[in-house]
């Protein structure tokens, strides 16, 4: 199943193997979070990230709802 982890970018949840939230900036704007999703792509192009979040919570919020989709598909 595809699942949209940013605008226009979807990922196949059966080709995912790891999902990570990473802090990708903390100065001086306030903490920024962003999801990796690795994928078992043995192509170029094998980690897509999502969306960036201004929040732990909030980056968390978006990632349960994206596994609500995936777990009602399947």
């Amino acid at each position: 199943m595809f699942v949209e982890i940013e605008e226009n970018l979807f990922v196949n949840s059966d080709m995912v193997v790891a999902v990570e939230l990473t802090k990708i900036s903390s100065e001086p704007y306030g903490e920024i979070y962003r999801w990796a999703f690795y994928t078992t792509s043995s192509g170029e192009k094998s980690v897509f990230f999502s969306r960036d979040f201004d929040n732990k919570e909030e980056a968390i919020n978006w990632f349960e709802n994206i596994r609500f989709i995936i777990n009602r598909e399947n």
